[in-house]
């Protein structure tokens, strides 16, 4: 049984330390998304918007990419939780 429980704890453990990992990239994501939106508006506001377009489509096209593959990550990682979860309190009954 308690090798069980550490097995358990160790694959929750690194299920979470990838979850982190995931946050801080979305994160990263969020922040350049901002930055690109900011530049977006400075060209627009000055009439270079479609000089700047096929530029900023492809980093928004890299980020949107990114992030799917991201989010599919934790969505799977959350699943994984739930299921050692519910081992676990199977194993306390």
């Amino acid at each position: 049984m308690e090798k069980q429980t550490t097995n358990l704890l160790a694959e929750m453990d690194d299920i979470v330390g990838k979850n982190i990992v995931n946050i801080e990239v979305l994160s990263n994501i969020d922040r350049k998304l901002a930055q690109l939106v900011s530049e977006m508006d400075t060209a627009i506001h000055r009439g270079h918007g479609q000089v700047y377009l096929e530029e900023y489509h492809q980093d928004i096209s890299i980020l949107s990419k990114l992030m799917y593959f991201v989010m599919n990550d934790m969505v799977d990682a959350n699943e994984s939780l739930e299921t050692l979860y519910e081992e676990g309190a199977q194993m306390t009954k």
